[in-house]
């Protein structure tokens, strides 16, 4: 996602599978709004979700917060994974353990 300026903040809160960050970007406001590509534009004070990118985006006064869940796959053995869900941000945050299931014949 790109924000008319790349001054930015990044804090990543990490416990087990679930990792939550939050960049914020310095934005001009003063017509009222935030404009974000990829969202059009956002009242001072409003907020948008991505439910496919897990991910909520909140117009502040003079500023811009991302707010998302980085989940990579991770691999816990025996055919099972953690995989990142989509939905609504922060629910979305909680990963999907799944796991391979191998089919063995015997005849």
């Amino acid at each position: 996602m790109l924000f008319s300026s790349r001054i930015g903040l990044l804090v990543c809160l990490c416990a087990s599978a679930h990792a939550y960050s939050l960049q914020e970007w310095f934005h001009d406001t003063s017509d009222g709004y935030c404009d974000v590509e990829g969202y059009g534009k956002i009242p001072v004070g409003g907020e948008v979700y991505s439910d496919e990118e897990c991910e909520k985006i909140i117009c502040n006064e003079g500023f811009i917060s991302s707010h998302s869940c980085d989940l990579a796959p991770i691999n816990l053995g025996n055919g099972c994974h953690f995989v990142p869900r989509q939905g609504r941000y922060p629910a979305c945050c909680r990963p999907e353990r799944m796991c391979r299931m191998d089919i063995i014949s015997s005849h």
